[in-house]
């Protein structure tokens, strides 16, 4: 795996463990946070810009998670100072783990850790928010456990990991414990040293703004700088999204490149599998990506887990039957991203005659039934979540592909500053996650993008049209599909964002059942965005705005100072 990392101050290539300067005493920190030196003004200016007012809030937040580290553990040791950004994803949701094409920003929220070294193998942690109780792990207790396996997806199976690090006890510390375990794991034949740390933040949980994933990137990178381990950014980022693994979801690695190759007001192109990271794209002038809050919390319960987990089950039990009724295809065709007309070499109404052959849905016993010949492997799959009812595996496979396309496409409208576009294509998606729609009154009624026979065929002959328009309303990108992981107050919101004049895309962020929605729009629009939302959303609903505008700030990394 190779990855060309942006320029942050060092080497494309550095390796992460050798930080130098990021360990100073506490009380040095302590001095220059409360005194605003020029030396730490020109360090935040460089991580945040040069927004006054917000390198302010930026320091007052940081400095409060150092007052709470010395006061827990002192003030003479030394200590690193390391901020990690919340993320949004302009296009390519639900489809890094299938090798797709995400384009990631950092957004102005983020988590902070201070952390000192440790001489034994203990990590303590205290939150600055006093919801979230202290906690501590010890990795000499867990390492002999870790290395009983080769693969960290057994360990991840193992009867420990379900039952004494059970991912429904939903404490806050085990993103932490799941960026330790896996380092653990990478090195097993060294005992890490631990770290006592204070933790403190402003990204909001559940609100699909990747603050579980920013707070397992600070943590391991702490470690990771500690123990002057020798790792590099892309086996860094592999590291983390796999680490998460630990919680219950099978996601990709997407959340954790963008919080820590993040490049100060840029978009990120990314593509998994392998992992490459594009040029970064700028921002369309003259418009705006806002980021409104439903505070409708995203947990990750059990039963958000299932949902996830059951979508991602559909893309793989769909790939698997589209190679086995297409085996002449089959060494085309490895990952989702692959399944498309171009890469078969095959035409677009052929491609749409093709996806008729996958089941609308399908329930256990018949998928069995079609796949015996791998049932170890598709036991594994239905090991992940509980037995649904059924598994709409046409639909989401249909919004996967085209999910794919789209986040392909929106790279090359970013390069040419196409905004318009870009806004169409996230209307687009946001209909493959749609669960209602809202008219003009706001009545809402259920709303089931069509994958059956008879749509396919419909697009089929479209494709070959003689007509350029219905030949354009055919193309992969502009089919919706479906994987239905909205919820109704996110669906309001997109529809009422939709509503106001020079709103050009909306569409929800993150892994979906909550959080918040992005919008773009001209900059013009923002202030009657905001005012049309207060008054048709958070207001009716009893809610204090959340409606922040988007200025992407600098990855995930400890804060020093020019010597």
């Amino acid at each position: 795996m190779t990855v060309e990392q942006p320029d942050q101050g060092g080497s494309s290539q550095a390796c992460l463990g050798h930080q130098p300067g990021a360990l100073r005493p506490t009380r040095e920190w302590l001095n220059m946070f409360r005194a605003d030196t020029p030396e730490l003004q020109s360090a935040l200016r460089d991580l945040y810009g040069m927004n006054g007012q917000f390198i302010a809030d930026r320091r007052r937040r940081i400095l409060e998670v150092l007052t709470l580290f010395a006061q827990t553990y002192g003030e003479d040791g030394e200590a690193l100072v390391i901020r990690s950004p919340g993320r949004i994803n302009l296009m390519g949701r639900h489809i890094d783990h299938r090798g797709g094409f995400v384009n990631m920003m950092t957004i102005q929220r983020e988590i902070v850790v201070v952390a000192s070294p440790r001489e034994d193998s203990q990590v303590h942690l205290v939150n600055v928010n006093g919801e979230f109780e202290s906690d501590y792990l010890d990795i000499a207790e867990e390492l002999p456990h870790i290395r009983e396996f080769d693969d960290w997806r057994d360990y991840l199976s193992s009867e420990r990991v379900r039952d004494v690090h059970s991912p429904s006890l939903g404490r806050w510390t085990n993103y932490v414990r799941a960026g330790v375990y896996r380092l653990c794991h990478h090195y097993p034949d060294r005992m890490l040293l631990g770290m006592d740390a204070a933790v403190g933040g402003d990204i909001p949980m559940g609100a699909g703004l990747s603050s579980s994933s920013a707070l397992l990137v600070a943590a391991s990178l702490a470690l990771v700088i500690i123990n002057s381990l020798d790792l590099r950014p892309a086996g860094f980022v592999d590291l983390c999204g796999e680490g998460e693994w630990f919680v219950g979801t099978r996601g990709g690695a997407a959340d954790h490149a963008a919080v820590t190759l993040a490049v100060p007001g840029k978009v990120l192109p990314i593509t998994f599998l392998p992992f490459r990271l594009g040029e970064p794209l700028e921002f369309p002038q003259g418009y705006q990506l806002v980021v409104c809050n439903s505070q409708v919390q995203a947990k990750k319960t059990q039963g958000a887990r299932d949902l996830f987990n059951h979508r991602v089950a559909c893309y793989e039990i769909g790939l698997a039957l589209f190679r086995k009724f297409f085996p002449r295809h089959t060494e085309r065709v490895e990952h989702l991203r692959d399944a498309t007309p171009g890469n078969l070499g095959v035409s677009l109404a052929e491609f749409y005659q093709m996806l008729m052959h996958l089941p609308e849905t399908a329930d256990r016993p018949f998928i069995r039934q079609l796949l015996q010949q791998r049932s170890q492997w598709l036991e594994e799959v239905f090991s992940t979540h509980k037995e649904p009812s059924t598994y709409p595996l046409r639909t989401v496979f249909l919004y996967g592909v085209a999910e794919c396309q789209r986040g392909m496409i929106v790279r090359q409208l970013l390069e040419r500053g196409d905004a318009e576009a870009v806004g169409r294509l996230m209307l687009t998606s946001h209909d493959g996650d749609r669960i209602v729609r809202f008219d003009a009154n706001g009545a809402a009624r259920l709303f089931s993008p069509p994958s059956d026979d008879r749509h396919l065929q419909n697009l089929s002959l479209l494709a070959n049209s003689p007509s350029p328009e219905e030949r354009a309303a055919a193309a992969l990108h502009w089919q919706p599909g479906g994987y239905a992981c909205s919820c109704w107050e996110i669906d309001k919101m997109i529809d009422i964002a939709r509503s106001v004049p020079g709103v050009v895309g909306a569409q929800i962020s993150g892994a979906g059942m909550g959080g918040c929605m992005m919008v773009l729009a001209r900059e013009e629009a923002v202030e009657a965005l905001e005012e049309r939302l207060e008054g048709e959303y958070y207001g009716p609903e009893g809610l204090e705005p959340q409606v922040d505008t988007c200025a992407p700030i600098a990855g995930a990394c400890p804060i020093t100072l020019a010597s």
